[in-house]
């Protein structure tokens, strides 16, 4: 038997904020091991970022949540700082290689301001900053933004997401999917600091990496914690 590591909950724990952290984490821990990795083939990672990873063919039996163990299904969110100090910025960036013509579809705007606005609107433990705090960043900026609002855009997802990686500067919002283009985004990144009550006159600050939740008022999750990936 090859020894390999599984993930197929791409995509379906979570939205595709959610699955990076997962597909990230999981494949480094394979390469470490020296093992296979494999993934479900209905993701929708694989064609954005041209992924060559195998897929699932024949399931293994799934591990214990929030466990990376050989031979085993992997299940988890993966959204802590201990899951992501095994993982490094440039390997990362390497691994979400955006398609290049998926890429040249994509619009490029000087700035952009996402706004966070689909799964959580009416969950009172996720910050929204208000319009007025994105815009305490414009004065270092050289034009008005293009304001990114989920919900409101008729695009496919991939499109608002590599609008993020491809602008000069991109304000964003304290969410999973604004984190990751931000990860990819070279250029410029502003980040809401979210504080323990949950203020939503947010300060933004130029950095990749503040938490995305209150540990306050959402308790138990890592989010509340500063999700740093190591460049070294």
């Amino acid at each position: 038997m090859i020894n390999k590591i599984q993930i197929d909950c791409l995509g379906k724990l979570g939205r595709f904020g959610n699955s990076l952290f997962q597909y990230c984490v999981t494949k480094k821990y394979a390469k470490v091991m020296g093992v296979d990795f494999e993934i479900n083939g209905d993701w929708q990672g694989i064609a954005l970022f041209n992924l060559k990873d195998k897929v699932i063919k024949e399931p293994l039996e799934i591990g214990g949540m929030e466990e990376i163990k050989l031979n085993t299904r992997v299940y988890g969110f993966f959204q802590d700082p201990r899951s992501l100090s095994i993982l490094r910025l440039n390997e990362v960036r390497e691994w979400l290689t955006v398609d290049e013509y998926l890429m040249n579809l994509t619009k490029q705007f000087e700035t952009v301001c996402h706004v966070r606005q689909g799964d959580s609107l009416n969950d009172p433990r996720i910050c929204h900053p208000t319009e007025s705090s994105y815009s305490s960043v414009f004065p270092t900026l050289m034009d008005k933004p293009f304001w990114l609002k989920e919900n409101e855009s008729n695009n496919p997802f991939w499109i608002d997401f590599l609008t993020m990686v491809k602008c000069k500067y991109l304000i964003r919002s304290p969410s999973t999917f604004a984190y990751w283009a931000g990860v990819l985004n070279l250029n410029r990144v502003f980040s809401p600091i979210i504080t323990d009550n949950n203020d939503t006159n947010c300060t933004f600050i130029e950095s990749r990496w503040p938490r995305t939740l209150s540990p306050k008022t959402y308790p138990g999750s890592h989010q509340g914690e500063m999700l740093y990936i190591p460049e070294y």
